[in-house]
């Protein structure tokens, strides 16, 4: 048990890459996901413009983490006008 402790998402994050930091990751990395994406829903369906915070925002905070602030549009709509 005491072996357990050395492991987890801290070690994940420092390089240590055995099965209990790795799985601690995957399940770190899903709530962090299912969170954004409830804050996203609950954001839309209020009419809310929905902003992530602690991102750099532009293109980059549209596409990789549906930030929705009018800085992420306007780089999302930039971007696209480059583009074509």
């Amino acid at each position: 048990m005491e072996e357990n402790k050395k492991h987890g998402y801290v070690p994940y994050t420092k390089g240590c890459r055995c099965d209990v930091c790795k799985e601690a990751k995957r399940l770190y990395s899903k709530a962090q996901r299912d969170q954004r994406a409830c804050m996203l829903a609950r954001a839309t369906t209020r009419g809310y413009t929905y902003t992530v915070p602690g991102i750099t925002h532009g293109y980059s905070g549209y596409q990789n983490f549906k930030c929705r602030c009018d800085t992420c549009k306007l780089g999302k709509a930039l971007s696209y006008e480059r583009w074509k």
